[in-house]
Parts: C-alpha cells; structure tokens; sequence
C-alpha cells in the first residue's frame, strides 16, 4: 500500500481515457511549440552572424578606406584639420575626435538634483549652529 491519498474522484481520472488524451494534447502542443521555437532560433543563428560579419567587413573597409584618404593628405592639410599622422588610425577607428581633444564617444550623464546635493564631507567650514 503507497502513502499517497487518492480521492475517489482522481481513481476515475486516472482510467479516464479521456483525461489521458487531453494530457496528451496538451503535451503535443508543448513539443511542437518548443520544435518551432528551436527552427526559428536555427534559422536566425546563421542570419545574426552573417549581418554581424557583414558589419564587421564593412567597418573594416570603411576604415582602410578612410585611413587610406587621410594618408594621402599633405601634413599641412592634416594640421588645419587637427590631425597629427601618428593619429590617423585611432581616428578612422573613431577612437578619437579630429581635433584629439574630445574622444567621440562620450557618454551622457545626467545631472546630479540639487536635493541630493550637500557638504562635502572633506569641506573646511564650520558647520551651521542653526539647526
């Protein structure tokens, strides 16, 4: 005899063919569902890296490329744009800005609300008696 209770209403459930076939629905469309969603990641896998290699080639190109037309520049013309030509690739890159003073990828921050503002804690003045 098991230690598991059964009423007497799940007995009749257990040799119900038909509870065994709406369970077997129900699993069936689970299978199908998590088969369909597999395809379509199978199918994307190759798309995701082929539009990440073409990025990637297109990048490469585009830097050559611009890397190439700066290198052909006299020194004069690269001066008045604020290009030294030891910097030529970190500017293709887009590491720097032409100028070499700002990089060109900066992040934005947002400024910090007065109500979070207050002494800083190496500040010399005395604190207020007023309280």
């Amino acid at each position: 005899m098991s230690n598991i209770t059964c009423h007497e209403r799940e007995a009749r459930l257990a040799h119900d063919p038909r509870a065994y076939l709406m369970y077997t629905a129900r699993a069936r469309k689970l299978q199908s569902e998590a088969i369909g969603r597999g395809l379509a990641a199978a199918v994307h896998f190759p798309a995701r890296i082929g539009s990440n290699a073409y990025r990637w080639i297109t990048g490469a190109i585009r830097k050559r490329q611009t890397i190439a037309k700066l290198s052909q520049l006299d020194d004069h013309v690269l001066a008045d744009i604020g290009i030294d030509r030891v910097q030529i690739p970190m500017v293709a890159q887009g590491l720097i800005a032409p100028s070499g003073d700002a990089p060109r990828r900066t992040i934005p921050t947002a400024p910090c609300p007065p109500e979070y503002r207050s002494d800083a804690a190496n500040d010399a003045r005395s604190p207020s008696i007023a309280a």
